[in-house]
């Protein structure tokens, strides 16, 4: 079985790791160099809850931010080497009332999905 990977970025370079391990000849394909492109502009980041994102998407994404852990682990003992992977979280800060009410419904709404999401009033 053979795969082509478009993307050399975390998702891709992922999945490309996990299909060779299993002895699939996988082949990967991006217009710049190993995590250049998205990864690189997201500082590396694993955001599912930072986007407004179809629920359906969402939950994939959440889901899949739940592998994350193992997956690290996997990588680190197979490399020998520390990826620096850390689970942290992210703050979003309203700037007005309306953007306020758009974090709370958010966070009201990804909580059921697994998310540790609090809107926090102002001081």
């Amino acid at each position: 079985m053979r795969a082509a990977i478009v993307g050399a970025g975390a998702g891709g370079l992922s999945v490309a790791w996990s299909l060779a391990r299993a002895g699939v000849e996988t082949h990967m394909f991006d217009a710049g160099a190993a995590g250049a492109g998205a990864t690189w502009a997201s500082a590396g980041m694993l955001t599912p809850w930072q986007y407004e994102r179809p629920e359906a998407l969402q939950r994939a994404c959440a889901e899949a931010l739940l592998l994350w852990p193992a997956f690290h682990e996997k990588v680190e003992a197979a490399s020998g080497h520390d990826i620096g992977y850390a689970a942290q979280g992210a703050i979003r800060i309203a700037a007005n009332d309306i953007e306020a009410q758009i974090l709370k419904n958010r966070a009201a709404r990804l909580q059921p999905m697994g998310a540790r999401a609090t809107a926090l009033d102002p001081m």
